[in-house]
């Protein structure tokens, strides 16, 4: 019996160490292995990105932990010498303490609501690379009254400066061929929307509420425009092309608009 007991230990060792030889080593194949979170010392003293790998192996932002009192962020372009090309879903949700973000030239996607409710988020510098930002980036950060979209651009996603009630104005880069749904819901203080050139859908209720827009054209190339796009736009005298989609629209709708 003690005989079988000791065949039996001896070929469960000899399949556990098997098994673990035929574990993935990151180093055998030029991955590198990092760790989850990356300290650094900024305005507010220690401060903490999470992050994980990316389906291409550079890294994504996934988190972010600073000082309580009210200060700026610069997100690294690289941690452990590997490229940060992304900021992930939710990363600086609803954190009241940061007033101005730098996103590095490294970054080309933001991910869904990245600064949603950031109330005091004054600033984002965001680099010319950033092709993609997902729902609701700026939703509900107040306090931005400018920013500039990067050429890059090429789309403005639902809900993206939703409630932003102190953007006063934007320009729509030439590259951005679509603005989808509720972009720009109650923008109060938006007075001017510029360039569009591009755009070739707008979707619903993109500047609803947004009383006090006063001047926006919206080019001949747009062949598509949701519903109540001006609902609430009490200022606006939309400018289109004559003939457009854009008049015909305007005209079956009832806002004022000219040529």
């Amino acid at each position: 019996m003690k005989k079988l007991l000791s065949l039996a230990l001896a070929l469960v060792m000899l399949l556990l160490l098997a098994s673990c030889s035929m574990k993935k080593d990151p180093t055998a194949t030029g991955e590198t292995k990092v760790d989850n979170s990356y300290e650094v010392v900024g305005s507010s003293g220690k401060e903490s990105f999470e992050y994980e790998t990316t389906a291409i192996n550079t890294l994504r932002i996934t988190g972010y932990t600073g000082g309580f009192e009210k200060h700026t962020v610069s997100i690294p372009a690289e941690i452990n010498g590997i490229a940060v090309t992304e900021i992930g879903d939710k990363a600086f949700y609803y954190n009241n303490s940061i007033t101005s973000v730098t996103i590095p030239a490294s970054v080309t996607t933001l991910g869904s609501w990245v600064f949603a409710g950031c109330s005091y988020l004054e600033n984002v510098t965001i680099s010319e690379n950033v092709t993609t930002l997902g729902d609701g980036v700026f939703y509900l950060c107040t306090a931005i009254t400018e920013i500039k979209l990067p050429e890059s651009l090429l789309a403005i996603s639902q809900f993206e400066f939703y409630g932003c009630s102190a953007l006063a104005v934007i320009d729509i880069p030439a590259s951005v061929t679509e603005i989808s749904d509720s972009a720009f819901w109650q923008c109060t203080a938006l007075g001017a929307v510029t360039g569009m050139e591009g755009v070739k859908t707008i979707g619903s209720y993109v500047f609803n509420g947004c009383k006090t827009l006063a001047q926006i054209t919206v080019p001949s190339v747009t062949e598509e425009i949701g519903d109540h796009i001006f609902n609430g736009c009490e200022a606006l005298t939309v400018k289109v092309i004559k003939g457009s989609y854009a008049e015909t629209y305007a005209s079956t709708y009832g806002y004022r608009f000219a040529n």
